[in-house]
């Protein structure tokens, strides 16, 4: 009866990524590069989440009474790009060149309309012009009034452009849903489409290795550093023992790439513990962290937190939005 309902679920699971997704031009390989958004659709209905700190075997359910629609790959750096373009030409945001206690810092700045601990007003969404540093990561720079991609030495901008973008703030990640009338998801939207109805301990099953997603010194081309959003799908390859090997197509349930590895995801969600109650949440893992040796938790069981004006180079976006009528 156990092998009758792991066959059930594991067709299900096929049935889920096939079917969920929306098509389009998204990201296929290292040298591509879109603009176009695709989104998997998450029906309503019960998910698995976390388990007790103390109980490894435990899986609780939780339920999702609405259906909604999440961004398949995270957010890149030419999506990022042509949002910056269009939201300066149109207005919603701008360029303070001299930002900062000594007015040396050039920065992104934009409306956001304020909440319990944030008033409303304008909002630093990105740090511009920021030296690379020894990881290879990217960066976007403004000069003679346009913006543009810095990358690592040995690479080309074409290879950094389906990378995610990184380095934003909360701030930067709710104005670029918003400008795009989208949102970011909460910590519940983002756990069930990561996990489904499975319990794994990552999208993809119990296990983890450099073929299955981008973590630090994982053997990837761009170690240590962003990868392409989808590069494990089974396609790609990576250096694992000194021996070149497949990726293994490591989506969610539904259909979802990276949600483990390559850059976390900003969460709606505010952080309610005493001592970091102004914080907002952030899920998923990053290329900076080792999980092979057990020094990060697995993905969904520990939340991490930060202040809203905080970036980092592990940030990410990834949106939802409201289903139609007629999808449903």
């Amino acid at each position: 009866m156990k092998k009758i309902m792991s066959v059930i679920t594991i067709a299900t699971n096929l049935i889920l990524i096939i079917v969920s997704c929306s098509d389009g031009t998204g990201p296929k390989d290292v040298n591509g590069s879109t603009t176009a958004f695709e989104w998997c659709f998450v029906p309503a209905g019960p998910y698995t989440y976390g388990f007790p700190e103390n109980d490894k075997n435990y899986k609780g359910l939780r339920t999702i009474d609405y259906d909604y629609e999440i961004m398949k790959y995270e957010v890149t750096n030419k999506q990022y790009l042509t949002y910056l373009r269009q939201a300066y030409d149109s207005g919603d945001i701008n360029v303070d060149s001299e930002y900062g206690i000594f007015s040396n810092q050039i920065v992104v700045e934009g409306y956001y309309i304020g909440d319990e601990y944030n008033d409303e007003g304008n909002y630093v969404l990105y740090s511009l012009n920021r030296e690379i540093g020894e990881n290879n990561i990217s960066r976007i720079w403004y000069i003679d009034g346009d913006f543009f991609l810095d990358v690592p030495s040995g690479f080309s901008e074409g290879e950094y452009l389906n990378h995610p973008i990184t380095d934003m703030t909360w701030f930067g990640a709710w104005h670029f849903a918003d400008f795009y009338g989208w949102r970011l998801p909460n910590s519940r939207e983002w756990e069930k489409a990561a996990r489904g109805m499975t319990g794994y301990t990552y999208p993809w099953g119990n296990k983890i290795d450099g073929r299955m997603a981008n973590y630090k010194d994982s053997g990837d081309p761009f170690d240590n550093g962003t990868t392409p959003v989808g590069y494990y799908n089974g396609i790609n390859t990576v250096d694992i023992n000194a021996e070149t090997v497949n990726t293994i197509n490591s989506v969610s349930p539904y259909g979802l790439y990276d949600m483990s590895g390559n850059a976390s995801n900003w969460i709606h969600d505010w952080w309610y513990d005493a001592h970091v109650r102004m914080s907002r949440v952030v899920r998923g893992g990053t290329w900076e962290n080792n999980y092979p040796t057990g020094s990060y938790p697995p993905y969904f069981s520990t939340l991490q937190a930060w202040a809203p004006s905080f970036s980092w180079t592990g940030s990410g976006i990834r949106c939802v939005r409201s289903v139609e009528p007629s999808r449903r």
